[in-house]
């Protein structure tokens, strides 16, 4: 369900590093219970965007706000914000279970040196129900799959019962179906009224999930509804001239000709990151 209430509110926001514009100019508004992709090249910004959203970096120029607020004048509010980074920190090799992990996500509930009390070990226990994977809390993370390894980390951002979820490229590494498995969760969590915003290089997949789509290259491209992405002038300015959408199966590919080489095809688990 939608809402013409915004949960996300970026007004002609730049983002300047000391060697190079990341985001310039970025006007995008999210209203509560969409599902909003982020698509773009290697580079465009798209990290950046997301960790702007969060607070971790802040615009040089114009505004961002979170449920009406500067992400980083949250407060006890951040809460309502679930964040599943691209790159995990989590040691393979350190004996940790998959409940634990998902525990993880309610420390800031519980508070430093404090024990998980019945309600955080129900709260975690709800959120792995909620994706699937309650009947692996006793798993040690290194023994999972890296489908079932990032449902666990969703399972952690859930804890919290968060209203708005950040992912960053969480399908990275896995394969076409573990993709769009992931992305039917998303889907269903977005049902239950979840507002969902993912960051994403696999443009076919997202396409037939998001119900808007945000193709940034430092400035914005196209801020619309996924048929719209298939337009020649939106692919140039995302992958440069020589792209192309090549119908293939039930997932469309994207064909990025370089430099006088034969045509590639990007689907689902390729590409880099920014």
């Amino acid at each position: 369900m939608q809402s013409d209430r915004h949960i996300i509110e970026l007004d002609h926001v730049t983002v300047r590093y000391p060697f190079h514009i990341a985001l310039e100019d970025i006007t995008l508004h999210v209203p509560a219970g969409r599902f909003l992709a982020i698509v773009g090249p290697n580079g465009a910004g798209k990290t950046t965007l997301l960790k702007t959203v969060l607070g971790m970096v802040r615009p040089t120029e114009g505004q961002v706000r979170v449920f009406g607020k500067c992400p980083w004048k949250l407060g006890e509010e951040r809460r309502r914000v679930g964040y599943v980074p691209q790159v995990m920190t989590v040691d393979l090799t350190f004996p940790v279970r998959a409940r634990e992990v998902v525990m993880m996500g309610r420390y800031g509930r519980i508070g430093l040196g404090r024990r998980p009390a019945a309600k955080d070990r129900e709260a975690a226990a709800r959120a792995m129900q909620r994706v699937g994977v309650a009947d692996l809390a006793q798993e040690p993370i290194a023994r999972l799959s890296g489908g079932q390894r990032q449902r666990v980390f969703v399972a952690r951002a859930l804890a919290n019962d968060p209203e708005l979820l950040l992912l960053d490229e969480p399908t990275t590494g896995v394969d076409i179906a573990t993709t769009e498995s992931f992305y039917e969760l998303l889907k269903r969590l977005q049902t239950d009224g979840m507002t969902i915003l993912t960051v994403s290089h696999d443009v076919g997949v997202v396409a037939r999930y998001a119900d808007w789509v945000a193709c940034i290259n430092q400035r914005m491209a196209l801020h619309g509804r996924p048929d719209e992405m298939k337009s020649g002038a939106v692919l140039a300015c995302m992958y440069g001239p020589e792209a192309a959408y090549l119908a293939h199966g039930p997932v469309p590919h994207l064909v990025v000709e370089e430099h006088g080489e034969p045509p590639h095809a990007l689907s689902a688990g390729e590409g880099t990151h920014d």
